[in-house]
């Protein structure tokens, strides 16, 4: 353990860090999150999730991604949306479940 502790020493010895206390009311963007209401944070009303499962057929980086899944951290899987009839991917690799959004021109 030591011997971990003196190298990872060694190698943060070049670099210069300098830590500084912002007050919050400088850091603006943070300050009007701290703000907003949350009742005045809109969802889009509708999300047409079948165009979403049919640009998932054709997206061609979900295809390299289904095709050589080594070669990315993304664990995806297909996930029934009961409602909707179609299935969706999903990445599987954490506690939530992300859904694959697909680049549409």
């Amino acid at each position: 353990m030591l011997t971990k502790a003196i190298a990872s020493l060694d190698y943060i010895s070049p670099f210069t860090i300098v830590i500084q206390h912002v007050k919050e009311i400088d850091i603006v963007f943070a300050d009007a999150l701290s703000r907003i209401n949350i009742a005045t944070i809109e969802t889009p009303s509708h999300i047409d999730f079948q165009e979403m499962a049919n640009n998932q057929k054709s997206d061609k980086e979900l295809s390299e991604i289904l095709a050589h899944p080594d070669k990315s951290s993304l664990v995806l899987q297909p996930f029934p949306m009961d409602d909707y009839a179609i299935e969706l991917y999903c990445d599987v690799a954490f506690n939530r479940i992300p859904t694959f959004v697909p680049e549409v021109d």
